[in-house]
């Protein structure tokens, strides 16, 4: 019984993350790009659902005992890869604000000075 249990939990979770990422694609809160990414993640695990004795083979060659520890331990490894990719693409975004605030000022800059040499010729 607890195995069903854990077999429709599963299921039903999976299957909520797909819906659940497909509506905020819709909605445009997240980009098709980082999608891509969530509904990968939300396959594997619809895909572990219906093939649990997976589960146990993968943990058995990884050297754990049990199933689950090792479906745990995938969970980690995607969440620390996932805190990577995001950290990279934030620091590439902040790198490229600090540029964009930069050439803004020199612009600002060269207008007031044009305003200035326009002001002095008439």
């Amino acid at each position: 019984m607890n195995f069903i249990l854990l077999k429709v939990s599963t299921l039903l979770l999976s299957l909520f993350l797909f819906l659940w990422i497909f509506s905020l694609v819709r909605r445009r809160k997240l980009m098709e790009e980082y999608s891509f990414l969530w509904i990968t993640i939300a396959g594997v695990f619809l895909g572990l659902s219906f093939f649990h004795p997976l589960i146990d083979r993968v943990a058995y060659w990884l050297g754990i005992t049990y199933g689950p520890t090792a479906l745990f331990l995938f969970f980690n490894v995607v969440t620390v890869f996932i805190l990577i990719h995001f950290s990279i693409q934030l620091s590439d975004h902040k790198t490229k604000k600090r540029i964009l605030a930069q050439e803004v000022a020199l612009l600002q800059d060269q207008v007031k000075e044009l305003s200035q040499r326009l002001g002095d010729v008439e």
